[in-house]
């Protein structure tokens, strides 16, 4: 039988704190919205609406914003990373925390990877990446960013190579097996830069602070494909107010 996180949900979570909120069957299907589709008869977009379900409970367990999960489909398993500089491993099926550790490097702690194979989670933080074991928790080993002081903003893992995106818009592979990071193409350069993408230069925050300065794109996201033989990376501005994207495939 398949498990329902309902049922283990009660007024209090396990760290004492209140259950935020808890839904009834009859909520799930209380949600509709409008959304887009495309008329290929008329060329339009019009609108159609579909249902929205609301989860069944919530939990609240970090003391901060939640700012990456990562599911262990495997195991049924997931990891949640705070601003509060905290790694918690969950029971999915019961939602329950079976581990915490508070992380040594606390400062932006913004992203997770995930490693299946090796059991581990990888964390970014401002100016290294964790490595957390997937079943304990414990902090394994730590490497500092390639954009130290700008954090590291996305991870993916691809057997024992870990990808990291920095703020600065680099692009470095980093060998868990051999604790440090590969060259590129025999050279002594560790990274490949992102891109330009596009910056709005008319936006009133670009004309007013940084007109004439030129802004690189932080690596937002970072995903190899099905067959691992290509590398997707998108990202922008790093700077609080300004509008812009970029992406680039790597193969």
């Amino acid at each position: 039988m398949r498990a329902t996180p309902s049922r283990y949900l009660s007024n209090t979570t396990t760290t004492g704190g209140p259950v935020l909120d808890h839904n009834t069957d009859r909520d799930l299907g209380a949600m509709h919205v409008d959304s887009a589709v495309f008329d290929s008869s008329d060329e339009v977009w019009s609108p159609r609406p579909l249902p929205v379900r609301r989860p069944l409970g919530l939990r609240r367990e970090h003391t901060s914003k939640v700012r990456a999960i990562a599911y262990d489909s495997q195991n049924a398993r997931l990891a949640t990373l705070g601003l509060d500089a905290t790694v918690k491993l969950w029971d999915a099926a019961r939602m329950a925390v079976t581990a915490s550790t508070p992380l040594q490097y606390p400062h932006e702690t913004v992203c997770l990877g995930h490693d299946p194979t090796r059991k581990l989670y990888s964390v970014g933080s401002q100016s290294h990446v964790t490595l957390v074991d997937a079943r304990t928790a414990r902090q394994v080993h730590h490497f500092p960013s390639c954009d130290d002081g700008w954090g590291v903003r996305s991870l993916a893992h691809h057997e024992h190579v870990v990808a990291c995106g920095g703020g600065l818009g680099r692009l470095a592979f980093y060998d868990v097996r051999a604790m440090a990071y590969v060259p590129l193409d025999g050279s002594k350069v560790f990274w490949e830069a992102h891109g330009h993408g596009y910056l709005d230069k008319e936006d009133a925050t670009y004309r007013t602070h940084f007109a004439g300065t030129r802004v690189k794109n932080a690596v937002y996201s970072v995903a190899y494909s099905e067959d691992a033989a290509q590398l997707c990376t998108g990202g922008g501005p790093l700077m609080l107010g300004l509008k812009g994207c970029a992406v680039a495939v790597w193969s």
